[in-house]
């Protein structure tokens, strides 16, 4: 009975802490935890609703904007992630190695008029740096370099693309062959 409640327990704490390292859904997340990167500290999503002068009868567009917030008061703006033929989603959110924010991003495209039907990814990098005139967050070009963004989705003649990085699971393991932050 004891054993039973402690895997129970267990389980749950497994579970509620992966929150913090990865998120996955059909929208963006609001607010996930970085106490990975530093303690008291979390990563925020926020939309920013469009107005579409252009097509009013199209769904709503926004673009979303990420955020540093800390206990102590320290805010940061992240990146803004803006609409590129749609909304962005972010897809996942985790932390390497306690010190980067890997952000995957995704763009759906459904329209005859494009090349491509399906989703367009990208992965963003930051990292946190603190100096003696403060914190920042900047994005890590170098790392990103070794994820292209790209499709994933059928083409207009029918052939099949497959986008290499769409999920932290992939992100990860090209992480660890490229070995960042060693």
């Amino acid at each position: 009975m004891v054993i039973k409640k402690l895997a129970s327990l267990a389980l749950l704490l497994g579970i509620s802490s992966l929150a913090g390292w990865a998120h996955a859904a059909n929208k963006s997340p609001d607010k996930i935890a970085a106490d990975a990167v530093r303690a008291g500290c979390s990563v925020s999503f926020f939309e920013e609703p469009l107005q579409d002068l252009h097509n009013p009868s199209s769904g709503p567009l926004f673009n979303v904007k990420a955020t540093w917030h800390c206990r102590d008061g320290e805010i940061l703006s992240i990146d803004s992630y803006e609409v590129n033929g749609s909304s962005p989603k972010v897809v996942t959110v985790f932390y390497w190695q306690n010190r980067e924010i890997v952000t995957l991003v995704r763009w759906s495209v459904n329209s005859k008029a494009a090349d491509y039907v399906g989703d367009y990814y990208q992965v963003f990098i930051y990292k946190y740096v603190r100096s003696s005139k403060g914190a920042n967050i900047v994005r890590d070009s170098t790392a990103m370099k070794a994820f292209p963004e790209g499709w994933d989705g059928v083409k207009r003649d029918g052939t099949p693309v497959i986008y290499a990085f769409k999920d932290a699971a992939s992100i990860r393991k090209r992480l660890r062959a490229i070995q960042l932050g060693q």
